[in-house]
């Protein structure tokens, strides 16, 4: 898989994120002990690749979990409420977005006035989201849209990682207790064994709770969310009119 990809950079990196601390403890336990390291390394490539198959997949899910509650927390997902008449800060400006958006998905769409709006904003919401839907289906192109793409691949992460947050709590805190127990066991005994990887995986668990708690919030994911909005409608301002593809 490479690393440029949509599904690493979505999917999969938020679990390595969520992991982080595990896998850093790992890694130093591996590192003072040769034995452990030999173990590591006879993991075998074809389970490494279903463990980030199925890594990029459980992101994916806990992100689309979580999303319809955070497009009602917000009002809407952010690109149909940039066409909304009620969000208009510019009258002007907005029937200029209107009428670029009728010019490119033709007459068969008709966009709702603001009268139209007001009078069923139900029906204009959906007219919104159709126009959004085929303005991503013309806009797929990587090469021709690269900051919208990377735009959609960043929304994706901070939307995946935040639906993993609550995973990410249980994975620091058993982190965390067994540092602890670690701590305790090799004090009072004596074992061959340092004190660095438990006091690194506490560390690093705790960092982890910290950055989850303060970082990783609907806030911030609506920020992303936001910014791939307002690249998704620049594109309505340099496509061609008609039907074909922008």
């Amino acid at each position: 898989m490479s690393f440029d990809t949509f599904d690493f950079r979505a999917r999969t990196l938020p679990m390595i994120v969520v992991w982080f601390p595990a896998i850093l403890t790992a890694a130093v336990i591996a590192a003072g002990y040769p034995a452990v390291h030999r173990l590591g390394t006879l993991l075998p490539l074809p389970l490494t690749f279903v463990l980030t198959v199925l890594a990029a997949h459980i992101a994916r899910d806990a992100g689309k979990k979580i999303e319809a509650s955070l497009w009602d927390a917000w009002g809407g997902p952010p690109a149909t409420a940039r066409l909304r008449w009620a969000s208009a800060q510019n009258p002007v400006l907005h029937q200029d977005l209107h009428t670029n958006i009728q010019a490119i998905v033709g007459a068969q769409l008709q966009l709702p006035t603001k009268e139209e709006e007001l009078a069923d904003p139900v029906h204009a919401d959906h007219v919104y989201e159709t126009v959004v839907r085929t303005l991503i289906a013309r806009t797929t192109s990587k090469d021709d849209y690269a900051k919208l793409k990377n735009d959609l691949i960043w929304y994706s992460f901070r939307r995946n990682l935040y639906g993993l947050r609550r995973f990410a709590y249980w994975v620091d805190a058993l982190l965390i207790i067994a540092s602890i127990a670690a701590v305790v066991v090799l004090i009072r005994t004596s074992l061959d064994f340092s004190l660095t990887a438990p006091v690194i995986g506490f560390l690093a668990a705790a960092m982890s709770v910290i950055f989850f708690s303060c970082t990783v919030t609907a806030e911030w994911v609506r920020l992303s969310a936001e910014a791939y909005a307002d690249e998704l409608i620049k594109y309505v301002y340099v496509a061609p009119s008609g039907t074909g593809p922008i």
